[in-house]
């Protein structure tokens, strides 16, 4: 996607960590918001509700927590 040479090398590197603390800031957020975190890949993987079965799933490895979820609205 980038030519090559040592600014490809310099840019990706940016980009794995730029991603990689996006992630971090997302799962933050999910928990300041009341969301269920599950602690399978660092960062975290933000759980997801699934109202018919009153359970929050990892979408990654389907781990399930029947706590109670946050509605808003």
């Amino acid at each position: 996607m980038f030519p090559d040479g040592e600014d490809k090398s310099n840019i990706e590197a940016k980009l794995i960590q730029t991603e990689k603390e996006l992630a971090i800031a997302e799962a933050a957020t999910a928990k300041e918001l009341g969301y269920e975190l599950c602690k399978c890949t660092f960062p975290p993987q933000i759980m997801l509700f699934i109202k018919e079965l009153n359970i929050s799933q990892c979408p990654k490895c389907h781990h399930t927590t029947s706590k109670k979820h946050v509605s808003y609205g």
